[in-house]
């Protein structure tokens, strides 16, 4: 329950206030913490009213010539598992490209799904997954810093697409460990014109 309300305050940007002593805390706890901080500047909305608690959450970021959407699926009943199905046409995405998937929070690469796929929520958890269209050179899906993944860190991030590589340079915290998930191509690169 305490990553799931991490992951609401990390993917709307709202004001992050700790009142918990910060020495009793567990390792845990404040992992969640570093991971949803600093608050990013994120203004929420949502076209339509919502009678009931909004379960899925779609962050579409684009930065530094990154364009891909984290989305928080929730569950609130608090017995219960579900599985939820993340359709990539009801997202604004093209459902017939490729999307890299990767699981924030388990730091586990899903692989690349089409249109859509399924994710298993446990009672009063939630999932993060970062969706990053397939292309023909290696992309960066994650970094292990913040939930927004690579928005609030990346300070450069640059892509020569004939060689095929990346270049970058991130703002991190010392002594911390911090990971670049990436995804390989699987597409033949288009050819040079």
């Amino acid at each position: 329950m305490a990553q799931a309300w991490a992951t609401l305050l990390g993917l709307t940007g709202q004001h992050l206030l700790f009142g918990d002593r910060l020495p009793d805390l567990s390792p845990d706890r404040v992992r969640l913490m570093k991971k949803v901080s600093p608050a990013a500047p994120i203004r929420p909305f949502d076209l339509f009213p919502s009678a009931r608690l909004k379960s899925t959450f779609d962050l579409k970021i684009n930065c530094l010539g990154r364009a891909y959407d984290v989305i928080g699926v929730f569950n609130y009943d608090e017995r219960e598992s579900r599985v939820t199905r993340v359709d990539f046409k009801a997202l604004g995405l093209d459902p017939a490209r490729r999307h890299h998937v990767y699981d924030f929070w388990n730091e586990d690469y899903l692989g690349l799904c089409e249109a859509g796929l399924f994710l298993e929520i446990p009672p009063a958890a939630c999932r993060v997954v970062t969706l990053y269209p397939e292309d023909p050179v290696p992309v960066l899906l994650s970094t292990s810093r913040h939930i927004l993944q690579g928005w609030p860190d990346l300070e450069r991030f640059a892509v020569n697409r004939i060689a095929a590589v990346l270049r970058g340079a991130s703002r991190v915290i010392a002594h911390e460990p911090y990971t670049l998930t990436f995804g390989l191509p699987t597409m033949a690169p288009a050819p040079l014109r």
